[in-house]
């Protein structure tokens, strides 16, 4: 089984566009593109990664693990929505290769859970 094989959660990247947009209450707020793709989540029992943060110089801090397709263009001011839950991507996205064959399977994302889609209208 693959890590693939777990991708089953509709999820939508929004991307910003370096663009804002004013609310009523007079607060600029970033305008994002959207993209439809599939993830798998998973909300993470530890805080720190100790093994990687010694191998890659940093610690994790998201409170979730998200895990997207390998041509998928995260990026970290980028967020994500999955149904209830509105997500900051914290750091770069970690490209993971397949010790196989040697090509990038996937991506591995640290997430913080920042609210709601209602929050952040």
């Amino acid at each position: 089984m693959s890590i693939e094989d777990f991708m089953v959660h509709p999820a939508t990247l929004q991307k910003p566009t370096g663009e804002f947009i004013q609310t009523l209450s007079g607060e600029a707020t970033p305008v994002y593109e959207e993209f439809e793709t599939l993830m798998a989540f998973q909300p993470r029992a530890d805080r720190m990664r100790t093994s990687e943060g010694t191998e890659v110089g940093y610690v994790s801090i998201g409170d979730w693990m998200g895990w997207g397709y390998a041509d998928v263009d995260f990026g970290s001011w980028s967020r994500i929505v999955w149904e209830d839950r509105v997500f900051d991507i914290v750091g770069p996205p970690r490209p993971m290769e397949n010790h196989r064959t040697g090509v990038i399977s996937h991506n591995e994302l640290d997430l913080q859970l920042v609210g709601d889609p209602e929050d952040q209208s």
